[in-house]
């Protein structure tokens, strides 16, 4: 899923499948930008910048986000009110997170879930400015649920700010370390990623309290830490996907150093070390 119009030499609409020999369209794709794709069983689950799923002219009406079983395209409820950048699975139920505030017509601020049949709040109090705001990535740790994003929450009965990421465990909302602070005004956590139990984050953040982490940490159940040692071993810009293979780590961005050595958009971490995957790739890898 992306934005684009042709997968090889076919002709499609955002969204294409590999058979493992050719691209193949699915079903007319949708009439927009696909951020996020997630699989139960045999269905999938698109999320993005859209309004209607299927053959132009006659798709199904489907706001932000939408289900395919193979044959057909299907609403989830009346959708959102805004982009849906992140989806995944917990049981058979569905989390979204995005720039939305609404859900099913419910209030639900950036993050919401899906039981197959509504869509439920997390009593999500998170607040930001509007054109900012969001949810990028939804990790779990057991039952808890981890939202990284762009925004902050405070107040009672918050004795402080959560600060880009922080945990919903089916009660409450608390603060995971001391969350991430930035650079500048614009702070946000674009990828989570576990080992075990281990949560790592990427994003574009300078720091959780007084440790330094520049864009990339990991979180050992108390606070954040650094890749490495010293200043500077994170990346030198912002750190956009994170994927874990065995006892390896793999970090995708706009970055063209990790640590101390060059890295062009993507990197490896085997747990002592970062290193070069080739040349890396020419431009930022989401």
């Amino acid at each position: 899923g992306g934005d684009f119009n042709h997968a090889g030499s076919l002709t499609v609409r955002t969204l294409a499948k590999w058979n493992g020999s050719e691209w193949l369209e699915v079903f007319g794709g949708v009439e927009g930008v696909v951020y996020t794709l997630a699989a139960m069983g045999t269905d999938l689950y698109v999320g993005g910048e859209f309004g209607y799923a299927g053959p132009y002219p006659n798709g199904t009406f489907a706001s932000y986000i939408a289900k395919y079983d193979g044959t057909q395209w299907y609403p989830l409820g009346s959708g959102m009110d805004d982009y849906v950048l992140t989806l995944t699975f917990h049981g058979t139920d569905l989390y979204a997170g995005g720039f939305f505030k609404t859900a099913g017509g419910i209030t639900t601020n950036y993050i919401a879930k899906w039981d197959g049949s509504q869509w439920s709040s997390l009593n999500s109090p998170m607040f930001g400015p509007d054109d900012e705001t969001s949810v990028h990535s939804i990790a779990f740790i057991g039952d808890d649920v981890y939202a990284g994003g762009s925004y902050s929450i405070s107040g009672p009965p918050y004795p402080y700010d959560l600060q880009n990421i922080a945990k919903w465990d089916g009660t409450e909302w608390s603060a995971v370390g001391m969350g991430f602070q930035g650079y500048d005004w614009y702070t946000t956590v674009y990828t989570l990623a576990l080992q075990g139990t281990t949560l790592f984050a990427g994003g574009y953040f300078a720091r959780s309290g007084v440790e330094y982490l520049h864009n990339i940490s990991r979180f050992d159940g108390t606070q954040w830490y650094q890749f490495g040692n010293g200043f500077g071993n994170g990346m030198d810009n912002a750190a956009y996907s994170l994927a874990v293979v065995g006892s390896d780590l793999y970090a995708g961005g706009s970055f063209t150093r990790a640590g101390d050595i060059a890295a062009n958009y993507i990197a490896k971490w085997d747990g002592s070390q970062w290193s070069q995957l080739s040349g890396g790739a020419s431009g930022d890898v989401y």
